[in-house]
């Protein structure tokens, strides 16, 4: 299909397929939208909610794919007083992850999960203070 055939001006809202419709076959996604001569907020409004459907749609299958739909706690809740979520489980994507941090006690990678940017920003300052400690000596700190 041309780019052209694909950009056409929207005649009336696009209603989502019935249920039965959808296991008669497969799902297709059309959007027909006049992006470059419909009015801008419009343009706008319709870009907002096509965004806030794709980025949906990416946390769960992110969540599918990766088999992070596991229950976790947020790493910086027993090391932060402002992790505001303190000790509770999980079962939502994290905010941030690391799966390269390496515990300086055992020496084992560990996957550090995240609830907010606080704790993220919490994080950081750790992982910095543990290069501080672990390359200080070697300046003659």
């Amino acid at each position: 299909m041309s780019r052209t055939a694909a950009i056409r001006k929207q005649k009336e809202p696009l209603a989502p397929p019935a249920v039965a419709a959808l296991a008669e076959k497969k799902p297709i996604l059309v959007v027909e939208v006049d992006w470059a001569n419909m009015p801008v907020l419009l343009a706008q409004n319709y870009y907002a909610k096509l965004k806030a459907h794709f980025e949906k749609a990416g946390a769960i299958l992110n969540a599918r794919t990766t088999g992070s739909n596991a229950e976790w706690i947020c790493y910086m809740s027993d090391k932060s007083k402002d992790c505001p979520t303190k000790g509770q489980l999980h079962n939502t994507l994290p905010k941030s992850i690391d799966n390269s941090h390496i515990d300086p006690k055992t020496g084992l990678i560990q996957v550090v999960r995240l609830c907010s940017e606080i704790c993220h920003i919490r994080y950081q300052q750790i992982l910095i203070d543990e290069r501080r400690e672990k390359y200080a000596p070697k300046r003659g700190e």
